[in-house]
């Protein structure tokens, strides 16, 4: 039998108008459309008709002299209408609407997810794999938020099927897949035509300033926010809104607007607050007008809270609540500042806050929109300070043995080491004096009992007995301390006393 070349065969089945489907159909745009998925949020969202951009429609199997009829079907969204369909390539005659059975006009369900038009091969003319037949325009779709307004939203698509298949689309089978029977060319693969994406970003971090609050030595009691910050006002964190380069239904970006606000509620057990007494408050203020590691007592920036009617409610108090009052402009960082009310001692309580801010959306804008929100914990508010006792002290005053102290500074100041001492009978005396001026973060010092004792002396407690076993206590400023209780034998044998209870 004679082998017929596979050239003949090819000939022969454009003669007789016969294609192969092992193709497909290729759909291209010039980019997908990436639309704010805030457009399609909010009680009343803006935006639930958006439009794709061009769709060239690429035959993948060569077309002979006919008229074709092409189905484009989206998936995520309905179609509002059929769109302009304009010829591309000289060997295609006319591209144009199939009619509706009812009359000239084609018109879409409310549920439609599908449209077609014609193509005709105009006689003798034939196109080539790889030619875009037609450019679609103007494409309109219905219920977007359907899919670009989701938690996670999910790309709108389309396919496109070359179909032998004249009969006009009804009503009944407009979301019909093309009968397989009718393929002339295969559905092409789903092109991403519409996305979405935040069109507006909040992110927000927490500060890591060393040495918020000090503990007075003298008292044991909290003081104002001191130390590596400023004595009249913390930096619990910062937050950023920036516009991001996602669209509108106009295809325009979607932006922060003039009417727009950060509002935040910071939250902290009862007590967090009481510094702030009936002086003090809360605000976000600019980066260019806050040094990057701590905030300054200036007026409130575009958000602020109330001030507290009495100290005992800002004691009381476990949230705070800032109100916006300018807009926050895109990519500027604003420092989350708690401006205390004067620097006397105050009772602080150690805490975790938690911040949630929310750009709050302008009413009466053209977009109504579900507010943008950022949450997570801020700063922590950790005593620049600690205390630690020793109940094992042995008094200088022990023949053959002898006491030693050995503190370390793991705290990130510097900080004065100051001694107190509590008798048997629970009466607590504080030297006048630091026994240690400075100790450098990160540093160790020895105290001997003698050292200790002579600290103390101008207190009235002054040196014990050798049957006293008093508790020393030691106090610094720092927000790392480690105290050991040693006891060194007459043979010189050093034994730790403190055990792990004071690390």
């Amino acid at each position: 039998m004679k082998k017929v070349t596979m050239f003949k065969l090819s000939a022969i089945a454009l003669a007789l108008g016969v294609t192969s489907v092992a193709n497909a159909t290729v759909v291209t745009t010039p980019a997908s459309i990436t639309y704010a998925t805030e457009l399609f949020q909010g009680s009343t969202p803006n935006a639930t008709i958006v439009t794709l951009p061009v769709m060239n429609i690429v035959a993948a199997t060569p077309l002979t002299a006919g008229t074709y009829q092409v189905v484009i079907k989206s998936t995520g969204a309905i179609f509002t209408a059929v769109p302009t369909a304009a010829t591309a390539s000289s060997a295609v005659t006319t591209a144009s609407p199939v009619l509706a059975a009812s009359g000239t006009t084609y018109t879409l369900g409310t549920t439609s997810d599908t449209f077609a038009f014609t193509v005709t091969v105009g006689a003798g003319l034939q196109v080539t794999a790889g030619t875009v037949i037609a450019t679609v325009s103007a494409a309109t779709v219905n219920n977007a938020g359907a899919a670009l307004g989701v938690a996670v939203p999910t790309p709108i698509t389309v396919t496109a099927t070359v179909t032998n298949n004249l009969a006009p689309i009804t009503a009944s089978a407009v979301n019909a897949a093309p009968v397989a029977t009718n393929i002339v060319d295969a559905t092409s693969v789903a092109t991403n035509v519409a996305t979405s994406s935040a069109g507006i970003t909040l992110t927000q971090a927490a500060n890591a300033n060393a040495g918020q609050i000090d503990l007075a030595a003298a008292t044991g009691v909290a003081t104002a926010f001191t130390g590596a910050a400023s004595v009249t006002s913390i930096d619990l964190g910062n937050v950023t809104a920036t516009d991001g380069s996602a669209l509108t239904a106009a295809s325009a970006q979607y932006g922060i607007a003039l009417g727009d606000r950060i509002n935040a509620i910071v939250t902290a057990p009862a007590g967090a607050f009481s510094a702030l007494g009936t002086t003090g408050y809360a605000s976000l203020m600019l980066e260019a007008a806050v040094p990057a590691t701590t905030c300054t007592a200036i007026a409130p920036g575009i958000s602020a809270s109330p001030l507290f009617p009495t100290a005992a409610a800002a004691g009381a108090a476990t949230t705070l609540t800032l109100t916006g009052t300018a807009a926050p402009v895109s990519g500027s960082k604003y420092h989350l500042c708690m401006s205390v009310a004067g620097t006397s001692a105050r009772a602080i309580a150690q805490s975790t806050p938690t911040v949630v801010y929310t750009l709050v959306k302008a009413a009466g804008t053209a977009v109504d929109s579900n507010d943008v929100t950022a949450s997570a914990p801020v700063m922590p508010l950790a005593f620049n300070g600690a205390s630690r006792t020793i109940s094992t002290y042995v008094p200088a005053s022990v023949t053959g043995y002898t006491a030693l102290v050995r503190v370390l500074n793991t705290g990130a100041v510097a900080a004065p080491v100051t001694l107190s001492v509590t008798s048997e009978a629970g009466v607590t005396t504080t030297a006048a004096t630091p026994v240690i001026v400075s100790l450098a973060a990160g540093a160790t010092a020895n105290l001997s009992a003698a050292t200790i004792e002579t600290n103390l002396a101008a207190a009235p407690a002054g040196t014990f007995a050798v049957t006293a076993r008093p508790r020393v206590t030691v106090t610094a400023p720092t927000n790392g301390l480690v105290v050991q209780s040693f006891v060194v034998t007459p043979t010189g044998a050093l034994t730790e006393l403190s055990g792990q209870a004071l690390q």
